[in-house]
């Protein structure tokens, strides 16, 4: 399924890169509206949503900026993560549309990835904030073997963004001297309630050496740490290792934590002797402040973002990056000299007490009501628009606000809207057409909103004869039907896939489920993102009794989603797929 995702995330950097030439710099003025009359709404695009730092670090913005009256929506392409609580509005969007093209009106976009910065401009919504958190684009484009499109395209990405937000002042220096922008610090902080001091009277006799991060990620340099590992216990000390990662492990070192609920993660801090760092670079490194405040001295690489807070043989003790040597023996230390463990024990303490959230939301929400003063300058006006539909005409009553703000910013000449057809009871069928055009075409691209248009006034599209066919349980007339309309198409074309699908529908209706069986085969090679197609297998294979396969199946539909970049599909098809294998036919 990861290789899915990899496709469906490289089909929309494409669809990005096809974009780059119009993009431009976000240009805003002053609000004429007296904003502080009402309460800010903040949306965050998030990149991604597994469990890491950076992302929690979004997710106790989110938390922290709503306790404090703000609103605050989240919007990600994957699904609301449960791995860390988190207080916010959550909107998916499916892979195959731009994120940004689903946002809700609101005062202010923060854009948590460089690949999102022009697509949130574009939007005209609201200013843009870009909130760096330290990638390869900061720290490793030599050993990356970046190219030199993928550095002039991060480079472009920086200059359209207005503001620029990140966790440290070292990586506001590596901002202004790599891309020549200044960036406004606010740092992480710690959630109290989770990391919190350990008992040392109750400490057990098993020295624990404590790591975090997956091995696939080189920078984080776990390979290097299980070699250190390795030379205590061939040195004879008897400390075992706890190691929590993201993913499973390819090669297993002592006990393994995956994806830990984060109640546990601060008693593992707690039970561990010593927290080890051997990152090449962060831009903040938190585990190891999370380590500090729950009592456990750390053992750290000199990377940048560690000396935002750590000093050597104050609250921690340090080796140069790549030092495996060298932090094998600062752990020895550690175990022999135990005057130095409570001295880096103490002041961890005290270091870990700066970075509160009370403090520093509040910091950020004061910022953010600055940026919101301002709204983007529009780039054209309404009436350079053809416009085929009514605000009423929305099903989202509150989307008319969204288009209309996009249509004044976006460079494109066409504009396709989702039509929702009622198809059956609890299947909504979407159809895709423009329902904007330039008066005066500038660059003849077409670009999709995802706000959808009730069907009633749009009734004809493609299928709608066969549509109407099967809804009347007609289903020799709409097979008969759909052989007509696919004849002569080429089996890549999106048309073919579409009617191809109501093939399968009608096989299976009338129970011809092996010649729909060998029609999907043929169909999902050609076209593996056509979720429609996953869902008719699904309900063919459960009818079968085959009910771990229409599981695997079900669970395709809801990774993948909606298949927007095709011009017919089921609306919500994961949720419907999930409720189909729940209740069966």
């Amino acid at each position: 399924m990861s290789d899915v995702v990899a496709r469906l995330r490289s089909l929309l950097a494409f669809k990005r890169a096809e974009k780059v030439l119009f993009a431009a710099p976000q240009q805003l003025a002053p609000n004429k509206q007296k904003f502080s009359d009402k309460t800010i709404h903040i949306v965050y695009v998030l990149n991604h949503v597994g469990m890491c730092g950076g992302t929690k670090i979004i997710l106790e913005h989110a938390t922290q900026l709503t306790k404090l009256g703000a609103k605050v929506t989240l919007i990600s392409h994957f699904s609301r993560p449960c791995w860390y609580p988190f207080e916010a509005n959550f909107i998916t969007i499916p892979f195959q549309i731009e994120l940004t093209r689903g946002l809700p009106d609101c005062d202010v976009i923060v854009a948590t990835y460089w690949e999102h910065i022009q697509a949130c401009v574009d939007a005209g919504i609201a200013p843009v904030v870009y909130f760096e958190q330290g990638d390869f684009h900061l720290y490793d484009w030599v050993e990356d073997g970046v190219s030199e499109e993928i550095k002039k395209v991060v480079r472009m990405q920086y200059k359209l963004a207005p503001h620029i937000t990140t966790v440290s002042a070292t990586t506001a220096r590596l901002i202004k001297n790599k891309f020549g922008r200044e960036a406004k610090v606010f740092h992480n902080a710690l959630d109290a309630t989770v990391f919190y001091p350990k008992d040392n009277q109750k400490q057990s006799d098993k020295k624990y050496m404590m790591i975090v991060g997956k091995e696939q990620t080189r920078f984080k340099g776990i390979e290097n740490l299980h070699k250190v590992y390795s030379i205590l216990r061939q040195k004879g000390y008897d400390i075992e290792l706890l190691w929590l990662t993201q993913e499973p492990p390819i090669h297993s070192q002592g006990e393994v934590f995956i994806n830990p609920p984060v109640k546990l993660i601060g008693d593992l801090y707690r039970q561990a002797y010593v927290y080890v760092c051997g990152s090449y670079y962060e831009s903040f490194s938190l585990p190891s402040l999370e380590a500090m405040a729950c009592g456990t001295p750390i053992v750290t690489t000199s990377n940048d973002g560690v000396q935002e807070y750590a000093l050597d043989g104050y609250n921690c003790l340090m080796a140069e990056p790549g030092d495996i040597e060298g932090l094998a023996d600062r752990i020895i230390r550690l175990l022999k000299d135990q005057e130095l463990y409570y001295r880096l024990q103490d002041n961890g303490y005290k270091t870990a007490s700066h970075f509160k959230w009370e403090e520093i939301s509040k910091s950020l929400l004061d910022y953010y009501q600055e940026v919101a003063q301002y709204v983007p300058v529009p780039q054209t006006t309404i009436e350079d628009w053809e416009l085929y539909y009514q605000d009423e005409d929305f099903v989202d009553a509150e989307a008319a606000t969204f288009v209309k703000k996009f249509l004044m910013q976006t460079p494109a000449d066409f504009v396709l809207f989702p039509i929702q057809h009622n198809f059956l009871p609890g299947r909504k069928m979407i159809t895709w057409q423009v329902m904007a055009k330039r008066k005066t075409p500038r660059h003849s691209y077409t670009e999709k909103v995802y706000f959808r248009l009730k069907g009633e006034k749009f009734s004809q599209w493609d299928s709608s004869l066969i549509a109407e066919l099967y809804q009347q349980h007609k289903f020799d007339e709409a097979l008969q039907q759909t052989r007509n309309k696919i004849e002569g198409l080429p089996y890549g074309a999106f048309e073919w896939a579409v009617f191809a699908r109501w093939l399968t529908m009608c096989l299976f209706e009338i129970k011809q489920y092996d010649e729909a069986e060998q029609l999907l085969d043929n169909a999902l090679a050609m076209h593996p993102l056509y979720t429609d197609l996953y869902y008719v297998r699904a309900m063919i294979q459960y009818t079968k009794g085959n009910l771990e396969q229409a599981n695997n199946l079900v669970q395709t539909c809801m990774t993948i989603q909606d298949a927007i970049i095709y011009p017919e599909h089921f609306a919500n098809i994961g949720q419907i797929a999930y409720e189909f294998l729940a209740k069966g036919i």
